[in-house]
């Protein structure tokens, strides 16, 4: 059973956590004490306990388990679940909520590596998922990364038999080559800083761990120590250089961790305030210019609450098929494929004391942001010139995408835009397959030359001439005919017949098939997606321009990526006492993202109250982030909705006008020096 033990005295509030942690035949003392051969073998020191006492502000623990080899049999490496079981015990004594630093030696090394890796792979939702974004960094005492001599080291020790663990190690297992190869990678994406030492002497006869096994391939070379594989670890005294190295690591770690605002870092904790946090279903759509979307691309949150925890998530029909693996049609749209929006905190306070408090600031203490990378695929309705797009309104990359399909006629026999094609099967059985590679936001697909095999006469269709789109929908107009009809006739080519589009007599095809990529699931891991999807292929060019995309300036801002930050919001507020106040904060971010803080109310008078903790999955598309920063770094301010005209309903030049007065007015509202 493994055991953890404080060697630093209780403080309220660590900054950070040292965790040592031993490696075979080692205990949570003896691996880490100096024999002073000039004193009768008495231990001359014990290192774990320096450094707490030269460093007040961090909590060092020492963690000990069953390191016997002879007790570690078996046909399977158990480096996961001792890991496992460490982390648990970790979670269980609050170590991972605040930076922290693994100190180990030997197989304690593999084990740290382990308990992050385990922590990256645990839901976003459990405690324990949090460890691997507060560490820091690890240091490593003769590690054998990469397998070591330990299994023959056993053979010189009386008594002593070689274990499946020691004969995997020194096989360099392929879980122990996976475990290095993540820790390479994933140690650099959350940068740990590491210090790595090994022996230069050896152990029995047999050097145990070498310097290629000894490198974490972490870009920093490993230090070659004058000593054996158990002694490299016993520091004697704090003049020892690997003291020195990882009490500068420590303090390194610590300066970067960010304290509370000094105005609240010793402000009085009220205990008789109420508050309720939800979230607005349905606030306004972010935007100058409001577009119409169906209920299914209609962006809302949702929350759930716990007695412990309240967690708000993004709902919309969309993402619901996508997650189900349900067929994507094309979707129609000017700017944005989604009616977007920021989620609003809906806050409820209740001022039971008997004075008046004023709110003068709530500060969003934020335990971790992460992003989303999981994929949004999105079909637009509008693709023409026998090309096929596909775009990811996601945050993470497809890799070795294939398109599997029919190229089918919509089987529409009129001159109709955009005609409805959700009643054509997808099917089992593919004429074609098309290789699309790698994408991150979006890929085009020339289907000139397959649609030539399929009879479509491309040459004659790209001498022609085009119709007046215009003329044509101005005597639809007077005539009483359908305009919109007629402009879409007047994308059509100018030729005497129609036989050049072949079996597609619309002017459209249907690509319906299987998008088979590989991509990162929201809890990170590497997984295979295969997608159904239906597009619409229109065979000519479109022509006509589309209008600018709107923006919308927030009031509070979520890095995507970050650990232990602070986000001020000024707020002024006047709560008598017995009174109720209700106000939202509307939470901005990049791009989609995971994250997980409280809110802590600072009221005027040193006085503050902290909420129960809040995790909160922002689903941000790529085109509404691109827009909302492209219109923040212009300076502008975004007004509430309705401030601005529909410049698409009534006179177009006379709304203009107004809009940009209105625009001009607030721009110099912006630029005002404060009083």
């Amino acid at each position: 059973m493994a055991t953890i033990q404080r060697i630093s005295e209780e403080n309220a509030t660590p900054k950070a956590d040292v965790v040592f942690i031993h490696g075979l035949w080692g205990d949570a003392e003896g691996t880490w004490k100096h024999l002073d051969s000039k004193h009768d073998g008495a231990f001359a020191s014990f290192w774990p306990m320096d450094l707490a006492d030269d460093h007040k502000s961090v909590a060092v623990w020492t963690v000990g388990y069953d390191s016997s080899p002879t007790h570690w049999a078996g046909h399977n490496m158990p480096l996961l679940d001792r890991a496992n079981s460490l982390l648990d015990l970790l979670n269980a004594n609050d170590i991972g909520s605040r930076p922290l630093l693994f100190i180990t030696h030997s197989l304690g090394g593999l084990l740290a590596k382990a308990i992050l890796r385990a922590s990256h792979e645990t839901p976003s939702d459990d405690d324990k998922h949090e460890l691997h974004l507060n560490a820091r960094g690890v240091v490593f005492f003769s590690t054998p990364h990469t397998g070591s001599s330990l299994a023959n080291l056993v053979k010189c020790i009386p008594g002593g038999r070689s274990t499946s663990i020691l004969q995997e190690l020194s096989q360099a297992d392929p879980y122990l080559r996976n475990l290095c190869q993540w820790f390479s990678d994933k140690g650099k994406e959350f940068d740990y800083k590491c210090l790595t030492y090994y022996e230069s002497q050896k152990t029995k006869g047999l050097t145990v761990v070498d310097a290629v096994s000894a490198n974490p391939n972490h870009g920093m070379r490993p230090v070659p120590f004058d000593g054996d594989h158990f002694s490299v670890c016993k520091i004697p005294d704090r003049s020892d250089q690997r003291y020195k190295q990882v009490l500068k690591l420590l303090h390194k770690i610590t300066e970067n961790t960010k304290t509370p605002d000094p105005e609240f870092a010793h402000s009085e904790t009220i205990e008789n305030i109420d508050f309720e946090i939800g979230v607005l279903p349905n606030p306004p759509q972010d935007g100058k210019v409001i577009e119409h979307h169906p209920p299914s691309r209609t962006l809302s949150y949702v929350s759930m609450a716990s007695p412990t925890m309240i967690k708000i998530s993004p709902k919309m029909g969309y993402l619901e098929q996508i997650k189900n693996r349900e067929a994507l049609d094309p979707v129609a749209y000017f700017w944005n494929p989604f009616k977007c929006q920021f989620p609003s905190l809906d806050v409820v306070l209740v001022n039971n004391t008997e004075k008046t408090l004023v709110l003068s600031e709530a500060t969003l203490e934020v335990k971790s942001s992460k992003p989303d990378f999981s994929p949004v695929i999105v079909v637009p309705s509008n693709t023409w010139d026998m090309k096929l797009t596909l775009k990811n309104e996601g945050w993470g990359k497809i890799s070795n995408a294939v398109l599997r399909c029919n190229i089918l006629p919509t089987s529409s026999q009129e001159y109709a835009p955009d005609p409805p094609i959700n009643h054509i099967e997808i099917g089992d059985n593919f004429s074609h397959v098309f290789q699309l590679g790698d994408f991150a936001e979006c890929t085009e697909l020339d289907l000139r030359e397959t649609f030539k095999e399929l009879g479509v006469d491309t040459e004659t269709i790209a001498k022609a001439g085009f119709r007046n789109q215009t003329i044509d929908a101005f005597n639809a107009m007077k005539e009483g005919r359908n305009v919109k009809i007629a402009k879409h006739i007047g994308r059509f080519p100018n030729t005497e017949t129609d036989e050049a589009w072949a079996v597609f007599p619309d002017g459209y095809a249907v690509v319906a098939g299987l998008l088979d990529f590989e991509s990162t699931n929201v809890s990170g891991e590497e997984t295979k997606v295969t997608l159904p999807i239906r597009a619409r292929v229109f065979l000519f060019n479109i022509r006509y321009d589309q209008p600018m995309p709107p923006s919308y300036q927030y009031s509070a801002e979520l890095e995507h990526t970050g650990i232990n930050y602070e986000v001020p919001i000024k707020l002024c507020q006047t709560l008598k006492a017995g009174d109720a106040d209700r106000f939202t904060i509307r939470l901005a971010c990049t791009q989609s993202a995971f994250h997980q803080f409280r809110i802590r109310w600072n009221f005027v008078g040193g006085l503050n109250s902290r909420s129960y903790p809040i995790q909160l999955h922002h689903f941000v598309p790529r085109t509404f982030s691109r827009e909302e920063m492209e219109f923040a770094e212009s300076g502008g301010l975004a007004p509430e909705i309705g401030d601005f005209e529909n410049v698409f309903e009534g006179d177009c030049v006379e709304k203009t006008l107004i809009n940009t007065i209105k625009m001009a007015q607030l721009r110099n509202m912006n630029d005002r020096p404060p009083s």
